[in-house]
């Protein structure tokens, strides 16, 4: 049975979907644009995990983070980031700052999506500033150059919701193992 849905004091005819309080069956919102006409504005119904390609790189932010010093937040922020196509995470139901596993051959981590702005549209490829985080899933082979192959990895991304990035003492105790004695002594 169809029922009309009931928003912001206007009736919408409902497609045949169960609603709830949020909005379309899904538990998704919906708003109006300032023509009055509806525009989807919230998560769409997206694939479980999308394969893509995963280049690793120097971002501007975070190269100027990292000269401040790494151990802030703003270096956390920007090194635990990952950068998507629009309609790549349109596809996925992510927003930007939403958490999202990406993961291949060499490891899995949770990182923040940042989305693309429309001009530089890079579907199926996603960017991992160098860090620590770039670090885990990269290969640790060199091929005898002492340079690990940091571009064309074959990754996944997927949306990782309730979970959240490691800290950079978190990774590094994850990735090395926690210390039980502090490297310097503490006074």
């Amino acid at each position: 049975m169809r029922r009309p849905v009931r928003w912001r004091s206007k009736v919408i005819p409902c497609s045949g979907h169960h609603t709830t309080r949020r909005g379309c069956c899904l538990g998704r919102q919906s708003s109006l644009r300032s023509q009055g006409r509806w525009r989807w504005r919230g998560r769409l119904e997206g694939k479980q995990k999308l394969d893509v390609v995963l280049i690793t790189g120097r971002s501007i932010y975070q190269g100027t983070e990292k000269e401040k010093g790494k151990l802030g937040p703003d270096y956390e922020e920007e090194a635990s980031s990952c950068y998507l196509d629009r309609e790549d995470a349109r596809s996925l139901g992510v927003r930007e700052g939403d958490p999202v596993r990406v993961s291949t051959d060499f490891g899995s981590l949770v990182l923040r999506a940042k989305i693309l702005p429309e001009e530089r549209r890079q579907p199926g490829v996603i960017f991992v500033p160098y860090g620590p985080w770039a670090s885990q899933l990269v290969s640790p082979e060199t091929h005898g150059t002492g340079m690990p192959s940091l571009k064309a990895i074959r990754a996944t991304v997927e949306p990782a919701p309730g979970e959240k990035p490691m800290s950079l003492r978190e990774l590094l105790e994850h990735a090395y193992g926690a210390r039980k004695k502090p490297i310097l002594p503490l006074k």
